[in-house]
């Protein structure tokens, strides 16, 4: 039985040997064929990632894109702006152009803004169990 705790020195020399072994896959096939098979990672990952809801998968990924969101979305922001106001210019003209460009802002608004609600309140966070 091992001493507790276990000597710092130890944790490191078995750390030390998991990445010599982890970063040398030719030299040790044997023991990367066993881990491969008993940890069968692509088929734990797959059917737990399957298990989760659209939230939770979003959830998930959501840090890893999460240094460039911001620029996402202000790239996003200009660009819908650039074409909005080209789409306005093209569709609306004559003396009720500035009414009409209004009530396409106002409802573009309301839509978007429903949409992103509907969004947020009706994913109820539930895992859906797809192997069933």
């Amino acid at each position: 039985q091992l001493p507790y705790p276990i000597p710092e020195k130890i944790i490191r020399a078995a750390m030390q040997a998991i990445r010599d072994v982890a970063s040398n896959p030719e030299e040790n096939k044997e023991i990367h064929e066993y881990v491969r098979q008993r940890l069968d990672i692509k088929e734990t990952l797959s059917r737990r990632l399957k298990k989760l809801s659209p939230k939770n998968f979003e959830n998930l990924l959501h840090p890893v894109f999460q240094e460039d969101e911001i620029i996402l979305i202000v790239v996003g922001g200009v660009l819908g702006a650039i074409a909005g106001l080209l789409q306005t210019k093209v569709a609306f003209s004559g003396s009720a152009a500035k009414a009409k460009s209004a009530a396409v802002l106002v409802g573009s608004l309301i839509s978007s803004a429903g949409f992103y609600f509907l969004s947020e309140y009706s994913d109820t966070g539930k895992s859906t169990d797809y192997d069933a």
